[in-house]
């Protein structure tokens, strides 16, 4: 607690500048010319973000909660086109520090956070043990993100990460990479643009590709979302399937929600000149690959959900096909502590259907081709414990390849991690 004469002197000093020599006329009958806060105190009335008592006085000697200095941020935040940038810098630290009070006033921060020239820093941390039968590491990896604003159509947005390195493991020191850098651009509410690099979810759950794509896309509307874009898939294993190089790729994908608890999404991909093959199996391909996609998330309640996605390779012969469904129930939201959530979904899996970069976290049963068809199931349990902190547990189980030489493949599959955000 501080006094209330003082927060003012301090915000204020934040983002007014009260250090001028702007005299403003003094409303109070209990602050004086010869009071030390008196130009802090005088200017914020003039300004609107400071008032007194009904009886004329502003009784600075009392403390202040944080409610009351919320309200005199929000008011600060009315005057932000006046502000120059050091004191819209001042402004944002005030309004993330009473973030919560705000928006029980329900001034929307982000209304700030969005302003021209704003650059916002983001990041998490990871701790991570897996168990993946043929191997087990603990490894660790931490994300910078910078979310910058250029105009009011236009932002960038740029993320550095270490990539997953490991305790014991010389090879597995950490390697600085710009894992994310895009821009995009608004030309009205239902038309826009993305370009660089930057992560791609193709489907309702991503289990056919959630991560990492070099290239440009253009989206179409609010209710109905068209988007259609040109690049590389960067977490196709392009060692494993594409000889040694990622194909080039074009999408269409459409989503939208049918009513308040169901959406739905569908997409085409076609990989251009694909060398594909499958090392040690029968697959061969040197042309282009075409696939399809649909997917839904239907929510039960505020608390279930059930989701899936069908995903078909038209190309290869047999027309190999990926699909999962699942539940979830809860949401683990790190700003609410104790929050949780459990879930489980089954993946079914043939060779020439997936090529890297899924949303599923234990991703192994997915990634032998040469043992054929694959099936599993993966548990998930996310909790929060403390606030900006997710503890996640997962666990694969009743692992079944067609192959009959899959002898130890089929082993089950679990890990934890221990995520910080910030």
């Amino acid at each position: 607690m501080m006094n209330k004469k003082l927060a003012t002197v301090l915000a204020a000093a934040c983002v007014l500048g009260a250090t001028t020599a702007f005299a403003a006329p003094n409303p109070f009958s209990d602050v004086t010319p010869n009071d030390w806060a008196y130009q802090a105190v005088s200017q914020l009335a003039a300004e609107g973000v400071v008032e007194g008592y009904p009886d004329g006085t502003f009784k600075g000697q009392q403390n202040i909660t944080r409610y009351e200095m919320a309200q005199m941020v929000a008011r600060a935040m009315v005057k932000q086109d006046q502000l120059n940038a050091e004191q819209q810098a001042q402004l944002n630290r005030l309004a993330d520090e009473f973030a919560n009070e705000l928006n029980s006033l329900g001034v929307r921060v982000s209304n700030l956070e969005n302003r021209v020239g704003n650059v916002k820093l983001t990041g998490d941390a990871r701790v991570r043990y897996m168990d993946e039968s043929d191997k087990d590491y603990f490894d660790m990896r931490v994300r910078l993100q910078a979310n910058a604003k250029v105009s009011d159509n236009t932002k960038v947005t740029a993320r550095i990460t270490s990539g997953s390195f490991g305790f014991d493991s010389e090879d597995q020191d950490p390697e600085l990479n710009l894992d994310q850098l895009y821009i995009e651009h608004g030309f009205n509410d239902n038309f826009g643009a993305k370009a660089g690099r930057y992560d791609l979810t193709l489907g309702a759950t991503g289990v056919f590709y959630d991560s990492t794509f070099d290239g440009a896309e253009i989206n179409f509307g609010k209710d109905i979302n068209l988007a259609a874009g040109y690049g590389y898939l960067k977490d196709f294993d392009k060692d494993t399937y594409f000889n040694g190089k990622t194909p080039s790729a074009w999408f269409v994908q459409v989503g939208t929600d049918l009513t308040d608890r169901l959406g739905v999404a569908a997409f085409y991909l076609n990989a251009q000149d694909a060398k594909f093959s499958i090392k040690n199996g029968t697959a061969a391909k040197e042309d282009d690959m075409e696939f399809w996609g649909a997917g839904l998330n239907f929510q039960f309640n505020d608390a279930l959900q059930l989701r899936g996605d069908y995903v078909r390779n038209t190309t290869l012969d047999n027309d190999p096909e990926l699909w999962t469904a699942g539940l979830l129930f809860g949401a683990a939201d790190t700003s609410k502590v104790g929050s949780f959530e459990i879930g489980a979904d089954y993946v079914s899996v043939q060779p020439g259907a997936y090529f890297g970069g899924t949303s599923m976290t234990i991703d192994a049963p997915m990634t032998h081709p040469d043992l054929g068809k694959a099936t599993y199931w993966q548990a998930q349990a996310g909790f929060v414990p403390v606030e900006n902190v997710l503890l996640n547990a997962y666990y694969a189980f009743d692992i079944n390849f067609d192959a009959k030489d899959a002898k130890g493949a089929d082993d089950n599959m679990w890990g934890v991690e221990l995520n910080y955000y910030f």
